[in-house]
């Protein structure tokens, strides 16, 4: 088996290429059904949400490219003009720094209309460039949301509402897979698996809101 290194075959590359490109794809639809609800609802964390699954979906294009570069370069070319990890690093530099943001939009969705007026500061600190402090961040913002949207799950009672909260436990569970676990093309194939259920999830509830029926969420 032609292998990239001691620890990643090159067909590897190929399955997280198709892995990211259908993330992307999904989260594409789900800014595209997020504007549809916006344009019914005006609503601020319509916005936010429609702006958060575009960050993600730019994330998960930008984290493809490096995968397709390498998969194509080496099966066609036995070769790179750029160092593998020189390309990786900066593909995943990037998402971290567009997910980080969609995130923080993702919060920005339930904290209080009144916030600002109490004069606090969101500190965003530029360290979370490597996947553990990545992972940290995102698991910790992710569970204010997935709490939040339990809490109103509960209190409504609705498949709209169910779908959301099963959609951001996904997000953060995703992070905590990847977190926990170490490194091997199942547990990545889990972990992404999961994130895109998540992803669908929220998909199927903006498409019940635009055409099955609005209910609030």
């Amino acid at each position: 088996m032609t292998m990239i290194d001691a620890r990643v075959p090159l067909w590897f590359y190929g399955v997280t290429s198709i892995i990211y490109l259908v993330s992307a794809i999904v989260c594409f639809l789900v800014s595209f059904f997020s504007y549809k609800t916006y344009k019914m609802d005006k609503k601020k964390k319509i916005l936010l949400l429609l702006f958060g699954f575009l960050l993600l979906g730019i994330g998960f294009i930008v984290l493809a490219i490096p995968s397709l570069y390498i998969y194509f370069g080496l099966t066609y070319y036995q070769q790179t003009s750029l160092s593998i990890n020189y390309v990786n690093y900066l593909g995943f530099s990037i998402y971290y720094l567009v997910s980080s943001i969609a995130y923080l939009l993702f919060l920005g969705m339930y904290i209080p209309s009144n916030f600002s007026k109490k004069n606090f500061i969101i500190f965003v600190p530029l360290w979370y460039a490597n996947s553990v402090r990545f992972n940290l961040f995102s698991i910790f913002v992710l569970s204010v949301v997935f709490l939040k949207t339990l809490i109103n799950s509960i209190r409504k009672r609705n498949l709209n509402s169910f779908l959301v909260m099963f959609s951001f436990l996904s997000l953060a569970l995703f992070h905590l897979l990847t977190y926990l676990t170490s490194f091997s093309v199942t547990s990545f194939v889990m972990a992404h698996s999961i994130l895109i259920l998540g992803f669908v999830s929220l998909l199927v509830m903006l498409i019940r809101v635009n055409y099955i029926g609005k209910k609030k969420v």
